[in-house]
């Protein structure tokens, strides 16, 4: 497990354990953020660059987690669909993650050194 004392919001705290990693070495665009928070558009059925192609794609994480977590180049997003845990009852934030993680340095510290993220840097490098 992971600290607990510098997070986005206490409610976090039980996400700070155990934890299912996935990598994938392609950046979010803007159009990608956009296209994952709508569920079942079918925009992307078809096209092989991008996940969700086959119809369900990142929103199959919702069977195992109600609050994905990932990086992206510099960008640290949560998804909170319930607006159970981050702060104000936001269904989600992106946030740059070398900023946050000064700020909060716990919420990052399940990334760190993972298939090579720096979040003090704020990003991936890819091995």
């Amino acid at each position: 497990t992971f600290g607990t004392a510098s997070l986005l919001s206490p409610a976090l705290a039980d996400m700070q354990g155990a934890a299912l990693y996935q990598f994938d070495d392609a950046q979010f665009r803007p159009d990608d953020y956009e296209s994952i928070q709508r569920v079942g558009d079918g925009a992307k059925l078809g096209d092989p660059t991008k996940t969700g192609q086959f119809g369900l794609g990142f929103n199959s994480v919702y069977h195992v987690t109600d609050t994905p977590m990932f990086v992206s180049g510099r960008d640290f997003v949560v998804f909170d669909p319930h607006e159970a845990h981050l702060p104000d009852g936001l269904p989600g934030l992106c946030e740059d993650a070398s900023s946050l993680s000064r700020a909060c340095p716990d919420q990052l510290a399940p990334f760190q050194g993972i298939f090579g993220c720096d979040v003090d840097a704020g990003c991936w490098r890819t091995r």
